[in-house]
């Protein structure tokens, strides 16, 4: 019994070691990897709504790194670690109703979303944030393990987005995607506080790393705008005013005209959509650039 102890211990002690070097090789290559971003005027940040509806072909020089899903927390990781990497003088970030609502705290404890939100944000994510919300404890580890700890990999920018889109056109689904980000399994709508610390964090980055900050709401299909929860509203037109007041550009573009052929669905342009609401914010916002867009 004594032997099959020292053994278990001996075993246990090695793979811990080869764990450990892994993980460490693992860092290694991450620190010393190119960075995917290089220096760009514009940042898009976001989930799929910044995602689909901002092509960077329409702009000098822009790098959309929106991903599906996105919430704040994980947008103001990125932020951190982009302005650690890279040289950008401008953000845009996603703001609309659905970013302040509750089910953003769901996302990392989640038996759908979690394992994908730590898979990207397992390089970059802040403990201290993290703990702010009821995280999944066992596949916080589990991916940490798994992307970290089991072989060396090349890439670990996990968290970069890029923009993509398509000609679908069902744009009459706003019962299941109002029910998605406002009725989380069937739940009052509620603010997510977390996610307003978190876009808050971001602007506070942005005054202190000099860099120019766009709110951007990206066009609603009216049948969506109309089903946004009172509350979620409200709120929104609440942070629109109190961030205008803080000098933060709000462009809220929410019921820009989009003809019904250019949606995707409800709540996302297609890619025709994106042409013409791209040109339309790149015309917004290159009176306040400072360099050319």
């Amino acid at each position: 019994m004594i032997q099959f102890i020292k053994k278990s211990i001996l075993f246990s002690s090695i793979l811990f070691v080869i764990l450990l070097c892994v993980c460490i090789t693992n860092l290694f290559i991450h620190a010393y990897s190119e960075f995917p971003v290089r220096k760009s005027n514009i940042i898009v940040l976001g989930d799929s709504h910044t995602e689909k509806a901002i092509n960077p072909t329409y702009f000098q020089s822009l790098k959309n790194v929106s991903q599906p899903s996105e919430p704040y927390i994980l947008s103001y990781w990125k932020l951190q670690e982009l302005t650690k990497r890279t040289q950008i003088d401008t953000l845009i970030l996603g703001f609309a109703p659905h970013n302040i609502a509750s089910f953003n705290d769901e996302k990392f404890k989640d038996s759908k979303w979690a394992p994908e939100m730590f898979r990207r944000s397992y390089m970059i994510f802040n403990l201290s944030d993290l703990s702010k919300i009821n995280y999944h404890i066992p596949t916080f580890f589990s991916t940490l393990l798994h992307e970290m700890c089991l072989y060396p990999k090349k890439d670990h920018f996990t968290y970069i987005g890029g923009y993509k889109n398509d000609t679908t056109n069902l744009p009459h689904d706003a019962e299941t995607a109002i029910n998605r980000h406002y009725f989380y399994k069937s739940k009052t709508p509620e603010i997510s506080q977390v996610s307003i610390e978190s876009i808050e964090a971001i602007i506070e980055h942005c005054s202190h790393k000099n860099i120019k900050l766009y709110l951007v709401n990206c066009p609603l299909h009216t049948s969506y705008s109309e089903k946004i929860p009172p509350l979620i509203k409200n709120q929104y037109e609440i942070l629109k005013t109190k961030y205008t007041l803080k000098g933060v550009e709000v462009i809220d573009m929410g019921n820009y005209p989009v003809a019904e052929t250019n949606f995707l669905n409800s709540d996302h342009l297609n890619k025709k959509g994106a042409e013409g609401f791209s040109i339309a914010l790149k015309n917004k916002i290159s009176k306040s650039h400072k360099t050319g867009l």
